[in-house]
């Protein structure tokens, strides 16, 4: 069974994403922080990965609807 989709993007904003299938978590990276997006459904999720920017993406379908929790810079280095 399939649990996680990893991505990598040749983007200069986005690095990676991570969506978790059970809790419906998005994990966004970028060069200095990493958010966790909670509850993205995931149509929302494939719309995001498929798009042709993901920093464009991320701001019209992610970031308005989502609530998300930081992590700190320190932490996504370690």
């Amino acid at each position: 069974m399939i649990t996680k989709a990893m991505n990598v993007y040749d983007s200069s904003l986005v690095r990676e994403s991570v969506y978790e299938y059970e809790t419906k978590q998005l994990t966004i990276v970028f060069p200095s922080a990493m958010y966790h997006y909670h509850n993205v459904s995931l149509e929302d999720y494939d719309a995001f990965v498929e798009a042709d920017s993901q920093g464009k993406a991320l701001n019209s379908i992610i970031k308005p609807k989502y609530e998300f929790t930081k992590i700190e810079t320190e932490d996504v280095n370690n």
